[in-house]
């Protein structure tokens, strides 16, 4: 699961280019002409209020997405995949965790790995000393979520803007067996509207189901997706075995 990776420093002029990158997000969703390829990589910014929280790269394979997360700012580095169904669906997660400054050339601070089965949703979570399982009822279809994970968010946006899908049983799986419902607002050829509870999200999401920028309703989060240079080779990993494939 691990990758190499340099984090980054938050300056100046990296705020002004997340700024700009999400004034420009539509237009360029608009004019974008160049086909996106089925396996392809972007890198996106979790803006809260004035501070860039995370940055997050994530690549999109045939069954499965890959990503890390990059938060500087709480010392804690990530790296996640979430495997996925003939129908877009989830069927199961396994997210690696380093805390303080650290990265993967080391052992994770935890491991969590969840596998999504028609009426449950089995965790396991994987500390320095202990383990601990966590088994869950939930309706057939749920979704795992976990917020702040710009991936995951992506593939339900995508699960609302490719289909006829009304709603979404979510599980949230940091809150240890909350659910609730995301529903269809507004669909249309570069957007979708959700409520996610109470709270609406709204996307604008390019050809190929590429997520452009996502806007929430309180006003202070946002999410918005780089023009930063890939590096080189990163869709190579859609090739490499994956994680303990559920």
């Amino acid at each position: 699961m691990a990758a190499n990776h340099t984090r980054r420093e938050l300056s100046p002029a990296i705020r002004a280019f997340v700024a700009l990158a999400f004034l420009c997000a539509s237009r360029t969703a608009a004019a974008q002409s160049t086909p996106i390829p089925a396996v392809h990589t972007e890198q996106y910014a979790v803006i809260t209020g004035s501070d860039t929280a995370t940055f997050e790269m994530v690549t999109t394979c045939a069954d499965r997405l890959i990503a890390e997360v990059d938060a500087a700012k709480s010392q804690a580095y990530i790296t996640y995949e979430m495997f996925l169904g003939s129908d877009g669906y989830p069927t199961g997660l396994n997210e690696a965790v380093w805390r303080g400054k650290v990265g993967p050339s080391i052992p994770p601070t935890q491991i969590v790995r969840t596998v999504v089965r028609q009426d449950s949703i089995i965790t396991d979570v994987s500390l320095a000393s202990t383990a601990q399982t966590q088994r869950h009822a939930v309706q057939s279809h749920s979704f795992p979520f976990i917020s702040g994970y710009v991936a995951i968010m992506t593939q339900l946006l995508r699960l609302f803007q490719a289909s006829n899908t009304p709603q979404v049983h979510l599980f949230w799986i940091a809150t240890r067996g909350h659910t609730s419902e995301a529903r269809l607002v507004k669909r249309t050829a570069d957007s979708v509207v959700i409520m996610m509870d109470t709270a609406k999200v709204a996307a604008r999401i390019s050809q190929g189901g590429v997520v452009e920028s996502i806007i929430f309703d309180d006003g202070k989060s946002q999410i918005v997706r780089l023009r930063t240079p890939n590096p080189p080779h990163i869709d190579d990993r859609c090739a490499a075995r994956p994680t303990d494939k559920p």
